[in-house]
């Protein structure tokens, strides 16, 4: 019985971690469309944002939260002479983006 759990649980981990590279690539190419930058965005997992807990940005105002666990990635980008991080929300069964905000921008 503890070998079929152990099994299981790596296999899941397994599952999961394909899912999150394959949302990270498919983010990161439709970022290039959704956000302005002059230089390409640095995008990379920030968490896993549980159903109901709030997305919060850099100075602690929550920006949104959600009714699903949801994948949070962070954009860093510029444009002309500011920068921004953007918060993505992205469906972790989908990789399709629910929600882009800000973390913080200049």
């Amino acid at each position: 019985m503890a070998h079929i759990l152990k099994a299981t649980l790596i296999t899941t981990t397994i599952l999961s971690s394909f899912m999150t590279n394959a949302c990270l690539n498919e983010v990161s190419n439709e970022l290039n469309y959704e956000l302005r930058s002059d230089r390409p965005l640095e995008v990379t997992l920030e968490t896993t944002l549980e159903a109901g807990k709030k997305l919060l940005n850099d100075r602690g105002h929550e920006l949104n939260s959600f009714k699903e666990d949801k994948l949070i990635y962070s954009a860093i980008g510029s444009f002309h002479s500011g920068w921004f991080n953007a918060a993505v929300a992205v469906n972790p069964k989908t990789c399709e983006i629910d929600y882009i905000g800000y973390f913080a921008a200049e």
